[in-house]
C-alpha cells in the first residue's frame, strides 16, 4: 500500500521545469529567428525543426514542387506574412517553461500591423533548440495545419490528370 501511495504522489508532481537561464537561451534563439527574418536571404524552411515538424516542411516543398504550385505554406509561418513591412520588428517576447526539455516562446510583432505568434521549442541533446511547433491566430498550430492538410495534397498528386 505504501509503494502504491508513493507511486501516485510521484505523478502526481509537476515535470521538472527549464531552469530561467535555459529559458532565456530558448528565447533569445528564438528572437534571433525573427531578427534575421527581414533578411532578403532569410529562408523559414531552413530553420532548426524538430523531427516532426522538419519532415512535415520538407513534404509539403516535395508536394510544391511535384505539383509546381505553392503547397500548403503560403507564406512565412513565423509572421503570416509573405514580406515584411518597413515598421517591422520585435515588440516583446517572453518564455515559459513546458516541461524540463519544451518551451514556449511568445513573441509580439509589429508588422504592418500588430501580431502575436508563439514558437514551441524542445531542448536538443547537444544544448540547442528546435522548432516543435509554430502558434498564431491565423494558423492555432502549423503542426496541426501540415497534418492534416499534406495528406490531401499527396492525394491530389496520386490523382491521373484531368483536364490539366
Amino acid at each position: 500500500m505504501k509503494r502504491v501511495a508513493l507511486s501516485i504522489l510521484l505523478l502526481a508532481q509537476p515535470a521538472a521545469a527549464m531552469t530561467s537561464s535555459e529559458l532565456g537561451a530558448a528565447r533569445q534563439w528564438v528572437v534571433g529567428i525573427y531578427d534575421r527574418l527581414p533578411q532578403a536571404n532569410f529562408d523559414w524552411s531552413k530553420q532548426n525543426f524538430d523531427t516532426g515538424l522538419r519532415g512535415l516542411v520538407r513534404r509539403d516543398a516535395r508536394f510544391a514542387s511535384a505539383s509546381r504550385s505553392v503547397g500548403a505554406i503560403d507564406g512565412v509561418p513565423f509572421c503570416d506574412c509573405q514580406d515584411t513591412a518597413e515598421d517591422y520588428r520585435v515588440t516583446r517576447s517572453s518564455a515559459r517553461s513546458l516541461g524540463s526539455a519544451r518551451a514556449a516562446i511568445t513573441i509580439w510583432l509589429r508588422n504592418n500591423g500588430n501580431g502575436r505568434f508563439v514558437v514551441d521549442v524542445v531542448r536538443e541533446s547537444d544544448g540547442g533548440f528546435a522548432i516543435a511547433d509554430i502558434h498564431s491566430l491565423a494558423t492555432p498550430s502549423l503542426l496541426a495545419f501540415l497534418r492534416r492538410e499534406i495528406p490531401a495534397e499527396e492525394r491530389e498528386l496520386r490523382q491521373p490528370l484531368r483536364g490539366r
